[in-house]
């Protein structure tokens, strides 16, 4: 196996990963868990259609379209991966974002999609470097 050249003395090989704290690991799968709810369409339009406020599940469901259980079902999982917050209200169940980091990371995803891939498709740095 090759090792690092110039490399403080190891004897790690370079295509080892070094193991990560317990804590490091955490932060890495609670990571994939935020990418994965955020990686289906229709739970970023009900990131998008809640915004700042506190709707219910129903009118969630109106502002998305869809059918109310898989509706529902999009909801747990937003709700699972810390970007929600549900809240019991007599018969009805309400629902607002998280505040904090998810919050920012999904402002900045939303920036990002939108300045990098123009109607053209290809990201806005290449079309320059092609012009």
């Amino acid at each position: 196996m090759p090792f690092a050249p110039n490399a403080i003395t190891t004897s790690r090989p370079i295509d080892r990963p070094l193991p990560l704290r317990r804590d490091e690991h955490r932060a890495r799968q609670r990571a994939v868990e935020v990418l994965k709810a955020l990686a289906v369409p229709v739970r970023l339009q009900i990131l998008d259609a809640i915004g700042t406020a506190e709707l219910t599940a129903g009118r969630i469901v109106d502002l998305v379209g869809g059918h109310q259980p898989n509706v529902s079902q999009h909801l747990a999982v937003l709700v699972d991966a810390g970007l929600l917050h549900r809240r019991r209200d007599g018969r009805n169940v309400r629902y607002r974002r998280s505040a904090g980091s998810a919050t920012e990371l999904i402002r900045v995803l939303g920036d990002f999609l939108s300045a990098e891939v123009p109607a053209t498709g290809a990201p806005a740095e290449s079309r320059r470097l092609a012009d």
